[in-house]
């Protein structure tokens, strides 16, 4: 079996995942999950599994996990469009929000 590669980054991405994504869940479902539900402080709410804290300089989405020493964050800076994923296999040691400013 042959792979295909193109000479660009995202022309090996394109190999690997496939010609085309299609979207699942409709955008107006998808900013429900992160409508702030329950009050976590004045500044941080809890949204369907996302955490919504209001900065400053725009609200950040962020949802974390962490199991036998393995930590990861998913945050989301939606109106500049701007995302971090950090994983670490170092859980506990502040990471991964603090790597944020979170």
């Amino acid at each position: 079996m042959s792979r295909q590669t193109g000479s660009t980054r995202t022309g090996r991405s394109r190999a690997h995942i496939g010609p085309a994504l299609r979207q699942i869940i409709s955008p107006a479902n998808l900013a429900y999950t992160r409508t702030p539900k329950v009050a976590i402080s004045d500044k941080a709410f809890y949204a369907l599994g996302w955490i919504v804290q209001l900065t400053p300089d725009g609200d950040i989405v962020f949802h974390t996990g962490i199991t036998n020493g393995f930590a990861a964050i998913v945050a989301l800076q939606l109106d500049r469009k701007v995302g971090v994923i950090v994983l670490s296999n170092q859980a506990g040691f502040g990471m991964p929000g603090e790597a944020i400013g979170l």
